[in-house]
C-alpha cells in the first residue's frame, strides 16, 4: 500500500488524537483577563504514512495518547510493533524506571536514541548529538565512495565533481532547513568537501589554499547551503494560513519572545549573506510567488559568496597571480584529467609547485607528460 493510500486509510487518527486534548502546547495569546479563555492548543504528534510520533508533557498524557492509538489499531485491525518503537525522554522523571508505557498490551522500550524520518533524535542536552555523529560518518563514507568510483571512471575530475554534488551533498544536507549543525560539524563537512576537491584536481596530499580549491570547483560551503534552505523554509512558513501548525509555532515564538535555534540561525545567516531586503511577494490573488523569491535568494547568496571568496583570496600572497586571472568561482572551459601534467598544472596555478625537487633528486624528470 502506498503512503498516500495508507494516509487516507487512517485519516481520522489525527482527529482522534487531537480531541484527546493533550500534547505539546502551542500558545496562541500572550495573556488574557478571561481565565476561562484557552490561550493555547495541543499538538499530540506527527504522522507521515505509517510513521507516527506522539508528544506529551508527562507520563499520564502519553498514556492517554497511546490508549487512543491502541483503540484505533484494534478497531481497524492495525498492529503496532513495540520492537520498532521507543520512548525517548527529554526531561528527567520516573518514566522508564518505575512506570512503563504500553501499546496494544505490549511494553514500549525506553531508548536514548531513535531515528524518525531519517533524523536520529537523542535524549541528551543537544538532541542532535547522535545525528551529528551520523553526518560525520556520512562525510567520510562519501569520500571513500567517491575515491572508489573515480579510480575506475573515465575522468577523475569530472567523475569526482559530479559524484560529490549528486550523492554526497544531498545526503549531508538532508533536513538542513530545520536542523542546526554545530560549528564543529560544519567545519568538518567543509574539510571533507575540500578533500573531495583536491582529489578531483589530482592533488590530494597538497597543502594548497582553500580559496584555490573553491575557485576551481565552484562549490558552495555548507553554511551557504544551510542559508538558502532555511531562508526559503521560514519565508514559506510565514506565507501559510494562521491555522497551520508551522505558522502557529512561529506566532508562538513572537508571543513568548523565545526563538528556536533554527530561527536564530536563519536570522544570523540572513544578515551574513545580506538577504534582509528580500521578502516573499504575492500576486493579485494572494498566492505567494515562491519561485521568484527562491531565485533572488539563490542569486544573492551566490553574489555574497563570490565577494567573500575574492576578499579572502586577496589576503593570500600565494594566490596573487591566480587572483589576477580568476574572476569567478567554478569550472572554466579547461578541465583537469588523470595525467601527471594536469596535477602539476593545478599546483602551479595554486603557486605550490615543488620547483626545488630536482635539487634533492637530480634524476627527476622536469617535463610534464600528458
Amino acid at each position: 500500500m502506498s503512503c498516500v493510500l495508507f494516509m487516507l486509510y487512517i485519516w481520522d487518527l489525527e482527529a482522534r488524537l487531537q480531541n484527546r486534548g493533550v500534547g505539546f502546547q502551542v500558545r496562541t495569546a500572550r495573556w488574557s483577563w478571561n481565565m476561562r479563555e484557552k490561550t493555547y492548543f495541543d499538538i499530540p504528534g506527527l504522522l507521515f504514512a505509517d510513521d507516527l510520533v506522539l508528544m506529551a508533557r508527562n507520563h499520564n498524557d502519553m498514556a492517554k495518547l497511546l490508549e487512543v492509538t491502541t483503540e484505533y489499531g484494534n478497531r481497524n485491525k492495525l498492529t503496532f510493533n513495540p520492537e520498532k518503537s521507543a520512548v525517548v525522554i527529554y526531561s528527567p522523571h520516573d518514566v522508564g524506571r518505575k512506570k512503563t508505557l504500553t501499546i496494544q498490551g505490549q511494553v514500549i522500550p525506553v531508548a536514548k536514541n531513535y531515528k524518525y524520518l531519517g533524523v536520529t533524535l537523542s535524549d541528551s542536552r543537544n538532541y542532535l548529538n547522535a545525528q551529528e555523529e551520523a553526518w560525520m560518518k556520512g562525510a567520510t563514507s562519501a569520500l571513500h565512495a567517491m575515491h572508489a568510483t573515480s579510480l575506475w571512471g573515465f575522468n577523475r575530475f569530472e567523475i569526482s565533481r559530479v559524484q560529490w554534488k549528486a550523492t554526497a551533498v544531498p545526503k549531508l544536507t538532508y533536513a538542513n532547513s530545520v536542523l542546526v549543525r554545530s560549528a564543529n560539524l560544519r567545519d568538518t563537512l567543509d574539510r571533507a568537501q575540500r578533500k573531495a576537491g583536491k582529489w578531483a584536481l589530482g592533488i590530494p596530499g597538497s597543502k594548497v589554499s582553500n580559496e584555490f580549491v573553491e575557485g576551481e570547483l565552484g562549490w558552495s560551503s555548507f553554511e551557504a547551503r544551510d542559508a538558502q534552505s532555511k531562508l526559503r523554509y521560514f519565508e514559506r512558513v510565514r506565507s501559510m494560513p494562521e491555522n497551520r501548525w508551522p505558522k502557529a509555532i512561529l506566532r508562538m515564538m513572537e508571543l513568548t519572545q523565545k526563538e528556536t535555534k533554527a530561527y536564530q540561525e536563519t536570522e544570523r545567516l540572513r544578515a551574513k549573506y545580506e538577504c534582509s531586503d528580500i521578502r516573499l511577494q504575492f500576486d493579485q490573488e494572494g498566492r505567494p510567488l515562491s519561485n521568484i523569491f527562491n531565485k533572488k535568494i539563490k542569486e544573492r547568496i551566490r553574489e555574497t559568496q563570490e565577494a567573500m571568496w575574492r576578499d579572502n583570496m586577496l589576503l593570500k600572497t600565494s594566490l596573487t597571480t591566480y587572483a589576477k586571472g580568476k574572476k569567478t568561482r567554478g569550472v572554466t572551459s579547461f578541465t583537469y584529467d588523470n595525467s601527471k601534467g594536469s596535477a602539476l598544472l593545478a599546483l602551479a596555478r595554486a603557486n605550490m609547485l615543488p620547483t626545488r625537487a630536482h635539487k634533492m633528486y637530480p634524476g627527476t624528470d622536469k617535463t610534464c607528460p600528458r
